[in-house]
C-alpha cells in the first residue's frame, strides 16, 4: 500500500507523479550526508539543502518549491 499523506513540501514515499527509483537514488547519492535536503516534486533532483529544517525549507520556498 502506498502512503498518500502530503506534507507542505510534497508527497511522502513513492506516490503518483514520482520519478523512477533510479533517478531518486542518483539524487540522494549526490546529497550531502550531514544536511537537510528538499527534492524536486518528481524526486529527481535536489532543489535546496541546509543545516536546519527551517533554513532548507526557506531555500526551497525561495526556489519556488
Amino acid at each position: 500500500m502506498t502512503d498518500k499523506r502530503k506534507s507542505s513540501f510534497g508527497s511522502w514515499n513513492n506516490v503518483e507523479g514520482s520519478t523512477n527509483p533510479q533517478d531518486r537514488l542518483r539524487a540522494l547519492e549526490g546529497a550531502p550526508h550531514d544536511r537537510w535536503i528538499v527534492l524536486s516534486e518528481d524526486e529527481s533532483r535536489i532543489v535546496a539543502e541546509g543545516a536546519t529544517f527551517e533554513e532548507t525549507a526557506a531555500k526551497a520556498e525561495a526556489n519556488g518549491v
